[in-house]
């Protein structure tokens, strides 16, 4: 039965146990959705992501993300970190001189999108993604729906600006190219080496291994 590494990041942070979690399985080739999900859960992490090769042309990879209940179309933080892991793994052809900008497309369920990464002294600084055009869900008109969102802002609702409505919205279902976001996640981490009983740790990332997987 197959082993299947991982990878796991903090996101949005260069400190240890800082940003926004995340779990990349580099190489997922094998795994059924049912499993995907179950490692998902067990991870317990907001997102964890499997690559796996694209069959459209000039695809790079193709991204699954799975929260621990369900598969997300798209969303934005596994995005970046999941690219930023895999420039440094070598999945990214270095630009000349190994600074630069490399741009290239990915696969995710809302269809195929760029990422441009930026390579300085042949490690990845920047992370450009487009994401999905924004939809309007609704507004939020009830006053004391408002005043709890004013509330987790740290403001009354007499602070909030009448003048513009609070809406809802996703952009996780339609491409735009238009929509553009830009992180610098770093490499974010702590560093375990996995052996079913026993570990270490360094500062960098963490990396394990799922034994017998299929």
């Amino acid at each position: 039965m197959p082993n299947y590494n991982f990878i796991q990041l903090d996101v949005f942070t260069d400190r240890a146990f800082c940003g926004n979690p995340l779990a990349v399985f580099p190489e997922a080739e094998g795994l059924s959705d049912e499993r995907m999900q179950q490692i998902a859960r067990e991870m317990n992490l907001s997102e964890t992501v499997f690559v796996l090769p694209s069959e459209k042309e000039a695809v790079l990879r193709r991204l699954r993300i799975f929260t621990p209940s369900s598969e997300l179309p798209f969303a934005g933080h596994p995005v970046v970190g999941t690219w930023n892991c895999l420039a440094r793994g070598g999945v990214v052809p270095l630009p000349e001189n190994g600074n630069g900008w490399v741009s290239i497309k990915h696969e995710v369920g809302i269809g195929v999108l760029p990422v441009d990464i930026e390579f300085k002294e042949g490690e990845p600084g920047r992370v450009v993604m487009t994401q999905g055009k924004f939809e309007i869900r609704g507004e939020i008109e009830d006053w004391h729906e408002q005043a709890e969102i004013a509330r987790a802002l740290g403001l009354a609702r007499e602070d909030l600006d009448e003048t513009l409505p609070i809406q809802a919205v996703s952009c996780i279902h339609a491409r735009d190219d238009r929509n553009r976001r830009s992180a610098r996640p770093r490499a974010i981490f702590h560093r375990t080496e996995y052996r079913r009983r026993s570990g270490h740790r360094q500062r960098g990332r963490t990396i394990g291994r799922l034994p017998g997987l299929s």
